[in-house]
């Protein structure tokens, strides 16, 4: 539910895909979208929820994205670093970390949630470091093919 913080209220399933199309653009497969529900956010509270995260985001050094045109796009992001749990027993794999960015864009009228995992990076394990490049490639791409435009001023 924390794409809820969001979109105003609203919980959308997560979900791939709205048709398949054939080599000349018709569409040959149609999905049909999850259905949604709402919950109720104080609106002072989600703001400044969203603020945090846009924050979090700047201290990161992953203030904003180039999208078509050549506008930046602010984002709002959480990384995050973790120790694997064993699977068997109780307590921490050594050297096993799942490092993540999840976030959304633009920053104050989120249209996109993009999250990434990584399982037992090599090298850094911090998530910054190992998800937060793949977040700008796939965040930047996809507000490119989406034609998202960035926050009004």
């Amino acid at each position: 539910p924390c794409w809820a913080l969001g979109n105003g209220g609203t919980i959308v399933p997560p979900h791939v895909g709205k048709e398949v199309d054939d080599a000349a653009g018709r569409v040959i497969r149609e999905f049909t979208p999850p259905p949604q529900r709402r919950i109720h956010i104080d609106p002072g509270y989600r703001q400044d929820i969203l603020d945090g995260l846009h924050a979090a985001a700047q201290a990161s050094g992953g203030t904003s994205y180039e999208v078509f045109g050549g506008f930046p796009v602010d984002i709002a992001g959480k990384t995050g670093t973790a120790q694997k749990a064993y699977e068997d027993r109780p307590g921490y794999e050594p050297g096993a970390y799942v490092g993540t960015f999840v976030g959304f864009a633009p920053a104050k009228q989120p249209k996109l949630l993009v999250a990434v995992m990584v399982d037992e990076p090599q090298g850094e394990i911090y998530g910054g470091l190992v998800a937060g490049p793949a977040f700008r490639d796939i965040t930047s791409f996809a507000l490119n093919y989406l034609k998202i435009p960035p926050d009004p001023e």
